[in-house]
């Protein structure tokens, strides 16, 4: 057996535990240490995959340690969030970190502006059975999106409206009386998932 201390979070895939430690921190700001064990082989002997967030984009960060792991252990996904934007990562088997997205409601990376972020490091993520696709659901002007990646293809980003109001932002009137079908949610919570064969997304 092994006994682990300090641990912020942690998930099993596969035949494969990943958690996360505290690492250091600059300012209000913290880097966190994931590690993978092989539960097949030695517990005492943890791999460190990757320190997130990397230094080049920690300025700001509001990230606290939390990830999603693919069902097969393959790849792990991080929400870097700051007051302003959030910024979605994938830690791949082979390649390291990658930056897949960045999503800020005034501007750009480089230029973002703002202090009133909907996002959390929290919020819903779902990843395909193989590991190939991550979905998150974002806000932007009038309408609820699912952002869908391929890990095969990082330059990739497929939108598809998830929900929507007539005018003016989502987020100030998706609670308004009538705007939304009386199927649909305001807004995306708990654990939406890939059917078993990746084929549809439920949320």
């Amino acid at each position: 057996g092994a006994t682990f201390k300090d641990i912020i979070d942690y998930k099993f895939a596969g035949t494969r535990l990943f958690y996360s430690k505290q690492n250091n921190c600059a300012g209000q700001s913290c880097q966190y240490d994931i590690f993978m064990i092989d539960l097949a082989g030695n517990l005492n002997s943890p791999q460190l995959l990757a320190t997130f967030p990397p230094a080049s984009a920690l300025e700001g960060s509001t990230y606290k340690g939390s990830f999603r792991a693919s069902p097969d252990g393959s790849r792990l996904v991080m929400l870097n969030t700051t007051i302003r934007s959030v910024a979605v990562w994938m830690w791949k088997e082979g390649a390291g970190l990658i930056e897949l997205d960045y999503i800020c409601k005034s501007g750009s990376k480089g230029n973002c502006t703002g202090n009133g972020s909907e996002y959390r490091e929290t919020d819903p993520v779902a990843i395909s059975h193989n590991g190939r696709w991550i979905a998150f659901f974002t806000f932007s002007d009038r309408w609820q999106r699912i952002r869908l990646y391929d890990t095969e293809d990082p330059n990739y980003v497929g939108l598809t409206i998830a929900a929507s109001v007539p005018a003016g932002s989502y987020i100030e009137h998706a609670c308004d009386p009538g705007v939304l079908a009386d199927w649909q949610w305001q807004r995306v919570i708990g654990d939406p998932s890939f059917l078993p064969d990746d084929s549809e997304l439920v949320f």
